[in-house]
C-alpha cells in the first residue's frame, strides 16, 4: 500500500465548502487501471491535507482518520448510447438554470456563476426525451503539459450531466457513487460532447449513465452513477 498527501484546491468545489464529487473520484481513479468504482462516504474538504492510500486494486482517501472515499477496480454494466448530433444540442429547447435558479451555482463543473476561464462551463440541456448534453471545450488551465485532459478533469466532466439527466433541477441531489472508465485521454484542443441519460429511479436513488465523445464522435470515457436526494422531515 502506497500513501501520499494531497490537497484539493478551493477551485474544485461542488457544493461551496466541499469538493466536486467527480473530481475527487478521479483523483482516486488515476491511481488504478481500468474501470473504477468510487464510493463517496463524506464531503471531501477543500484546502485541507488529505491522505490517499492505494494498491493495485483499491484506493482510499482520508482526512486524518475519517474516511472520505473508497475506490476499487470494477466492471461497467451499462451500454452507451451513440453520440448525439451536435446540432441537436445547439437547437435544444430546454433552458439551463441561471445563477439564481441553480442549486450549486459555483460548482467547478456546471456552475453558471463561474467564470468560463475558471470552471469547466458544462451546461447540459435536454436534446431529446431521454438525454441531456453540452458541448465543452476545455480551457488551457485544465490541460496537462502535453495538452491532454487529465483523468480527474474527465471524471469531473462525467459527473454533473448525470444529475441533469434526471430533469430534477429544483431538487438538490448529491453523488453517492460513480463507476467510470477513461478509454483515452484526449488532446484538449477540440470541442467535446458531454451527455447524460437517466437509467433508473428507486425511491431516493437516481441512476445515471454519462459519456464524453471527442470531435469525431469517438467515446473517450463513460460512467455509471447513483445520486441521492437529501432526506426531509417527510421522507
Amino acid at each position: 500500500m502506497q500513501s501520499q498527501n494531497i490537497v484539493i484546491g478551493r477551485r474544485y468545489n461542488g457544493p461551496p465548502d466541499s469538493a466536486n464529487g467527480g473530481y475527487t473520484a478521479g483523483l482516486l481513479a488515476r491511481e488504478l487501471n481500468g474501470p473504477v468504482q468510487v464510493r463517496l462516504v463524506s464531503p471531501p474538504p477543500l484546502e485541507t491535507p488529505l491522505r490517499l492510500e492505494a494498491d493495485d486494486l483499491t484506493a482510499s482517501l482520508f482526512h486524518d482518520d475519517a474516511l472520505i472515499a473508497t475506490a476499487a477496480v470494477c466492471q461497467l454494466e451499462s451500454s452507451t448510447p451513440q453520440c448525439p448530433d451536435k446540432q441537436s444540442i445547439l437547437n435544444a429547447k430546454g433552458s439551463y438554470p441561471n445563477s439564481h435558479q441553480h442549486q450549486l451555482a459555483s460548482c467547478f463543473v456546471c456552475g453558471p456563476a463561474r467564470d468560463p476561464s475558471d470552471g469547466l462551463a458544462i451546461f447540459p440541456v435536454a436534446f431529446d426525451d431521454y438525454g441531456v448534453g453540452s458541448l465543452w471545450r476545455p480551457n488551457q488551465s485544465v490541460q496537462d503539459e502535453a495538452g491532454q485532459v487529465p483523468t480527474e478533469i474527465l471524471w469531473a466532466a462525467l459527473d454533473c450531466p448525470g444529475y441533469f439527466a434526471h430533469r430534477q433541477t429544483e431538487r438538490l441531489m448529491l453523488l453517492g457513487s460513480m463507476s467510470a472508465e477513461v478509454f483515452i485521454r484526449p488532446k484538449a484542443d477540440q470541442t467535446f460532447t458531454v451527455c447524460g441519460w437517466q437509467t433508473k429511479v428507486d425511491g431516493r436513488k437516481f441512476y445515471s449513465t454519462t459519456a464524453i465523445f471527442d470531435q469525431q464522435g469517438l467515446l473517450c470515457g463513460k460512467s455509471e452513477q447513483i445520486w441521492f436526494t437529501l432526506r426531509t422531515d417527510n421522507s
